[in-house]
């Protein structure tokens, strides 16, 4: 092969092994998020009661006016 094929297999070489590199990143970068995904899941359903009851108190103590947004006079 000539000098100029030769360096014609080498860029097409190595833009194949950058696309692949690539590819294995998004790879690894979705697997990381789906974990970190199911981690959140997994911490919501452990905590799904005491998520409840603080929503409930929250919910409550506003109602009651404690909490409630402080009402600005219009101009």
């Amino acid at each position: 092969p000539t000098e100029e094929a030769k360096v014609e297999t080498m860029v097409v070489r190595t833009d194949f092994v950058a696309a692949e590199e690539e590819q294995k990143e998004e790879a690894d970068q979705q697997s990381a998020c789906s974990e970190f995904s199911d981690h959140v899941d997994t911490l919501f359903e452990g905590n799904a009661d005491l998520i409840q009851v603080t929503q409930s108190a929250m919910e409550e103590e506003i109602s009651e006016g404690d909490l409630a947004a402080p009402t600005c006079p219009l101009e």
